[in-house]
């Protein structure tokens, strides 16, 4: 098959026990090709790993290609070995195949995807697909893939629960072996027309040696092995201090470096560099994985194939070869190439300490995700939108998301929970989005059914579940100031901001039968660095949920604020506001706002009598000049006020209602009386 430029694939995992139609998957399952090394799944099983092509199929288009009914596929599409993995500028699909799908003869996936994608950079901008190795297209090996789809078949199709990468600890309850030693080539352009002191020695993990030398007679885009029928000679001796080896032999390559009449620089020196150690690979000499090579790169990376300190070698290491004692490192850089990161010529990083799975990194326009079962993405990059639209646990660790939206089907009520998500020290360009969502139903045996919850009034056995307002839970922390944070669900449960947003707009839920206690809740927590104050540039609870058709009432839409923070501008056009039971002594101050007649403000801790923190207006210079405090629309708004707090208002120039400042008694105005 030719080489894809860009194309559908699916993922079929373990080939062998997916054929097998009574196979049933068991989680930790260690024989899915090489286990515990890392040949073919950084660190774990090839079964399991998205950089392998034999986990994968791909969807192409046409009529042919049957064997078993040369007149073609009826469907117009049929399903082939994929070639190699996905990548940039490819679409991504999750979901169950079948024998009465063209081309599939099995029944897959027959194993999860845990681990595996990109490498490299703080994937914010970085990283390039682990697999995509070549000579390809800048788009193809670092870029984006378009689509990935996550169904829910393909979880359920083997009545298993395949989660798609891996949790953050250790999904298989078994150790992998520790880190594999790495290093950082540069090639430079003192590297052309270079032969005798152009050269030098890999060692690999285990001892064994491959080596490199300058030939004037191949160009960059050649490479390769040498040997004694190669036609030319590095001759056999010491010159002037260099060495000149003599016929090639097996494990000896050499490295392209005549520059013809063309100026050649940085990049094809590094290009040439590149094919001749991939030739080394390719011979099995040079024991150590190459990192993909994309046109117009001045470096690339090794590493060691086996994890371990013993990988820990350095690079050019020729003090066997010469005799008269000349400094590696020199003939690295004199030979025209620049080894290890600030100039360090070893590898380094290997160790032998136990490590958590290999994690699942991919780079995508668009994630959308169907299935219940949970999807755990780590370091990972999606430039638009991530779409969850059902009872999925959802956790994203690290690197960039542009918008992150929630518009489940449906949450879990009961049982054990599923529906959650955690969004961790996460750069979030755009929004987040919380929407959707409903009542859990069940459908009671006999039509009869026990428990708290209320019948259908239509006499049917369906049984609606309202049963808490705690699910689902949304944690997120963001490592920037989030642009837009809207909540417009049908049940939003506990949402957990770590962290500050410009705007939070948060509409109200489905009223809870059992009241305010039971509703979900909105909460601003301290960032992990108590010192941080944090700051919000506008607040909005808003009356009516037009997504949902709710109306807005004191108690189902709940703000609970416990960071310091500053709130530029709190409105309340039906909810409540108040200090949430983890302030401490943090404070908060709110500059100005307004609130109508459904709003509630409650300006002390009900948890901590003592807590002083809560301030509405920052500047009382000129009260009426300035209007900060907080506007009362309608004289039912109800503000809670501690015990010593000083209240300042006043009418606000222009308005009809009243601004409201509070503030704790400075030096000039004496304090009140305890209790008074």
């Amino acid at each position: 098959m030719a080489e894809l430029t860009a194309g559908n694939f699916y993922w079929t995992g373990y080939k062998p026990a997916g054929q097998n139609p009574l196979y049933r998957y068991t989680r930790g399952n260690k024989s899915f090709g090489t286990a515990l090394s890392h040949q073919g799944g950084a660190g774990g099983c090839t079964g399991y790993s998205w950089n392998e092509a034999g986990n994968w199929v791909v969807q192409s288009a046409g009529f042919t290609n049957d064997p078993d009914n040369p007149g073609g596929y009826i469907e117009g599409f049929y399903y082939e070995e994929a070639s190699r993995t996905p990548r940039g500028t490819d679409n991504v699909f999750f979901s169950g195949l079948s024998p009465d799908d063209p081309g599939i003869e099995g029944y897959y996936p027959a194993s999860e995807c845990l681990f595996g994608g990109i490498l490299g950079g703080t994937y914010t901008d970085g990283g390039s697909w682990e697999t995509g190795t070549g000579f390809g297209l800048p788009g193809q090996i670092d870029g984006n893939a378009l689509k990935i789809f996550v169904e829910d078949s393909y979880s359920t199709h083997r009545g298993a629960s395949f989660e798609l990468g891996n949790v953050f600890g250790s999904t298989f309850g078994q150790s992998f072996l520790g880190a594999s030693a790495d290093i950082d080539i540069r090639g430079l352009t003192g590297l052309f027309g270079l032969t005798g002191r152009m050269g030098f020695q890999i060692t690999n993990f285990d001892g064994t040696t491959a080596n490199f030398f300058g030939n004037t007679f191949y160009g960059f885009t050649s490479g390769g092995t040498g040997n004694s029928a190669a036609g030319f000679s590095a001759l056999g001796q010491v010159i002037n201090g260099y060495w000149d080896r003599g016929f090639i032999q097996r494990g000896d390559y050499y490295v392209g470096t005549d520059a013809g009449s063309t100026f050649y620089g940085m990049t094809h020196a590094t290009e040439s560099l590149y094919r001749s150690i991939v030739t080394g690979i390719s011979n099995g000499d040079v024991k150590m994985q190459i990192s993909p090579f994309v046109n117009g790169a001045t470096s690339f990376g090794l590493t060691m194939n086996e994890p371990g300190p013993r990988g820990n070698k350095n690079f050019g290491d020729f003090a066997q070869l010469f005799p008269h004692g000349i400094q590696s490192r020199s003939f690295i850089l004199n030979g025209g190439l620049s080894a290890g990161r600030d100039g360090v010529t070893a590898f380094s990083g290997g160790t032998d300490n136990k490590v958590e799975q290999p994690q699942l990194s991919i780079k995508s326009e668009t994630l959308t995700i169907r299935g219940d079962a949970s999807v755990n993405l780590n370091h990972s990059r999606i430039a638009k939108q991530s779409f969850v639209l059902s009872k999925c646990q959802f956790n994203y660790n690290g690197g960039i998301i542009n918008q992150a939206i929630f518009d489940r089907e449906d949450i879990d009520y009961l049982g054990k929970p599923k529906t959650a998500a955690s969004i961790l020290d996460t750069e979030v360009t755009n929004s987040v989005v919380i929407s959707g969502g409903g009542l859990q139903t069940r459908t009671e045996a006999g039509g009869t059914y026990t428990g708290d919850d209320d019948a259908n009034s239509d006499g049917s056995n369906t049984v609606d579940r309202d049963v808490s307002g705690a699910r689902p839970v949304t944690y997120v922390r963001p490592t920037n100031t989030i642009p837009t944070v809207e909540i417009d669900a049908f049940r939003h449960g506990n949402v957990i901001i770590e962290g500050a947003a410009t705007t939070l707009n948060m509409k109200p839920e489905l009223p809870h039968r059992n009241g305010e206690g039971s509703q979900g809740k909105v909460f601003i927590n301290k960032p992990l660095n108590d010192s941080d104050r944090i700051t919000y540039s506008s607040i909005n609870l808003k009356s009516f949920n037009d997504a949902e058709n709710i109306s807005g009432t004191k108690d189902n839409n709940l703000l609970f604020l416990n960071a310091g923070l500053t709130i530029d501008d709190l409105i309340i056009n039906a909810g409540t506001v108040a200090v949430g039971g983890g302030i401490g002594d943090r404070k908060i101050t709110v500059v100005k706002g307004e609130m109508s007649s459904k709003a509630v403000l409650k300006a002390r801790s009900e948890t901590n009598p003592s807590y002083q923190g809560f301030k509405i207006g920052d500047d009382f210079t000129g009260i009426t000049t300035n209007a900060e405090g907080i506007l009362i629309s309608h004289p039912a708004a109800n503000i809670e006020f501690s015990t010593g707090h000083y209240v300042l208002a006043s009418f606000a120039d222009g308005n009809t209602g009243a601004d409201t400042g509070f503030q704790r008694p400075g030096s000039a105005v004496p304090i009140p009386p305890k209790g008074g």
